[in-house]
């Protein structure tokens, strides 16, 4: 049996609920207004957040794997979707909008080709 993939909307509740913030002021200290459409997943949490949401929950020094997270609820179909095969191509596309700093924006880095592998093998394994 494998482990569960949670939604990314569930990640960042728990990491805002841990952090003692309410969803107002989680919204003020991303920049982003309406961000309990994240939490809801109504709207996909775009690359260019990932930072901002690492340093406001206190996570920066683990951004790799917010990444990670938000790279497999990005690639994980929804309930009845089928599954899909992803080639390195399509991969190396979702991680180009990885924030620099996790490390996994160079496609030919070392934590970049493990976190692929990792998210292709999870998402086929779905």
């Amino acid at each position: 049996m494998g482990h569960p993939v949670y939604r990314f909307g569930a990640v960042l509740r728990r990491l805002r609920n841990d952090a003692g913030l309410t969803v107002l002021a989680a919204a003020e200290a991303t920049g982003y207004s309406k961000y309990e459409r994240w939490e809801s997943g109504q709207t996909q949490v775009g690359g260019q957040y990932l930072t901002t949401i690492a340093d406001v929950f206190s996570v920066a020094d683990d951004l790799h794997l917010l990444v990670y997270a938000w790279l497999l609820d990005r690639l994980t179909p929804d309930a009845g979707e089928p599954s899909r095969t992803l080639n390195l191509d399509e991969l190396r596309g979702y991680l180009s909008n990885a924030p620099e700093r996790s490390g996994l924006w160079a496609p030919n880095s070392r934590r970049a080709t493990s976190t692929i592998r990792r998210a292709r093998s999870t998402a086929l394994a779905a």
